[in-house]
């Protein structure tokens, strides 16, 4: 995204997929994330047919004093939708979801980390889930 563009987001349609790639776009398309709707610091997962997600912890780490914002979000049909969303300072944080945040089939779970003031230092990010 960085080595395409100069905004730090996508500034066209990105795809996943299989297959012959035509013009950019592969044969079978499983997700496309939209202009500006990726940034250089994502997670991103598609949940397949006949699966649910379920995310039961995020645990975040940063060795920088510097804030961030870190967005838990699950796309549906082109909408976003916000489950979760906390600023994070230096060390490390796990949030652990009593009720664990569901995802259901073809839906995307996202996990987008933006940095507050401009920082580009490192933050780590694990999701623990479940997909039955």
């Amino acid at each position: 995204v960085l080595r395409t563009g100069s905004t730090g987001y996508n500034e066209g349609i990105i795809y996943v997929g299989e297959g012959a790639v035509i013009a950019g776009t592969p044969t079978t398309i499983y997700d496309q994330i939209a202009i500006r709707d990726g940034v250089s610091h994502t997670v991103r997962y598609t949940v397949p047919d006949n699966k649910t997600l379920y995310i039961n912890k995020i645990s975040v780490s940063r060795p920088s004093d510097k804030y961030v914002i870190v967005e838990a979000l699950k796309h549906v049909e082109n909408h976003h939708i916000v489950m979760d969303q906390r600023a994070y300072h230096e060390g490390s944080t796990q949030i652990e979801y009593p009720v664990p945040l569901v995802i259901k089939s073809r839906e995307v779970f996202t996990v987008e980390v933006q940095a507050v003031g401009g920082s580009s230092d490192i933050t780590y990010v694990e999701v623990y889930a479940e997909e039955r």
